[in-house]
């Protein structure tokens, strides 16, 4: 069994690995099989259960949500074929799309090197290292179709796990873990400088390559490139 733990200094709290919502089947080739989204970690000085976590997720069906979540919300409208920051935000067996993919945390700690709540404190090599199992053997029983990572620690925690890597497109590979297939998508975290906006890097380049994801999943085919896409270097959150 892997380890939990930081380094030095550091102070870490464990946690069980977070199943938020519930991935969604395909019925009638409308939607991708099954979506999992993988930001960061929680960054609050608590031990979180899964039940206590997918309430705070749920709640935000109707609450107010942080720009980390309002991400999450957007992300799943693209790839569930929606309008993203659009008022329908429920897919075709009426369930709200944060009810319908799952979510885990690259890290299943957080290190708050400061001590009580820290949304800034980033996972050390150390927690990353010893939870990279748990990511891989999250993904194995999962099985999903769809993997988007949020942020550039997420993005190098998955690929430690990646048995097999095809590149797609700019911020889109097809890729094996464990023996399960996925399209993998590259974005910002949502709480970084310049993801919002008609010029931020939502509109102009996550929609885009989550389209082509969306595609990918639905056909398996490749989908032509949009004219206009520009690739950037990854200088995420």
């Amino acid at each position: 069994m892997p380890r939990f733990g930081g380094e030095s200094g550091q102070r870490v709290r464990r946690r069980p690995a977070q199943l938020r919502g519930r991935p969604v089947r395909n019925r009638g080739g409308r939607h991708p099989d099954a979506d999992l989204v993988v930001p960061m970690q929680v960054g609050r000085d608590e031990v979180i259960d899964m039940d206590k976590r997918r309430g705070q997720i749920l709640g935000r069906v109707e609450n107010p949500r942080n720009p980390h979540m309002r991400g999450v919300v957007q992300v799943l409208q693209v790839l569930f074929g929606l309008e993203p920051g659009g008022v329908v935000e429920k897919i075709h067996n009426n369930s709200h799309v944060l009810e319908a993919y799952a979510m885990a945390n690259s890290t299943l700690c957080s290190n708050l090197p400061t001590g009580g709540q820290s949304r800034r404190g980033e996972p050390t090599r150390t927690m990353s290292k010893n939870c990279r199992e748990h990511l891989r053997q999250t993904i194995v029983l999962l099985k999903p179709t769809i993997i988007v990572t949020q942020g550039s620690a997420p993005r190098d925690a998955l690929g430690t796990v990646v048995d097999r890597c095809e590149p797609i497109r700019d911020r889109v590979d097809r890729v094996t873990v464990g023996g399960v297939q996925a399209i993998w998508c590259k974005l910002w975290h949502p709480a970084a400088p310049r993801y919002w906006g008609d010029a931020g890097h939502f509109r102009e380049i996550a929609v885009p390559a989550l389209r082509h994801v969306r595609h990918l999943a639905l056909s398996q085919q490749p989908a032509p490139l949009e004219e206009g896409i520009r690739k950037r270097p990854m200088s995420e959150k």
